[in-house]
């Protein structure tokens, strides 16, 4: 019998995935290091481990969002994470949208007189 907790379920992430959280773990990285801070000095402004803020920046897909977008707030980024999946820039989504919608709407006949309450 197999012990929970030694058998692990791998999640398999799409490569599009894994790459756009390298490169935002990455981007991440630049941040800090641009703005001087140190792992450590991340990790305990968050309140989060220092190997889970090493492990945002080599974009592990394991690490909760809630992480990565704590780690982007600390450095002023978190809005423009949130700006690129905002409803009106989902092109896809709004074609998906427009395509449900009814190609032509009925109207009432002019003739009948219940379509005028005046």
């Amino acid at each position: 019998m197999e012990n929970s907790s030694t058998s692990k379920n791998k999640t398999q992430w799409s490569r599009d995935a894994t790459k756009s959280l390298k490169d935002l773990g990455y981007y991440l990285r630049i941040a800090r290091q641009r703005r001087k801070f140190t792992i450590e000095r991340v990790s305990k402004s968050l309140g989060i481990g220092y190997q889970t803020v090493v492990r945002i920046e080599k974009g592990d897909p394991s690490v909760s969002a809630g992480a990565y977008m704590s780690v982007a707030w600390l450095f002023g980024l978190n809005e423009q994470i949130t700006e690129g999946v905002q409803p009106d820039r989902d092109a896809a989504g709004k074609d998906l949208e427009m395509s449900r919608l009814p190609k032509r709407v009925r109207t009432e006949k002019l003739g009948s007189k219940e379509s005028h309450d005046f």
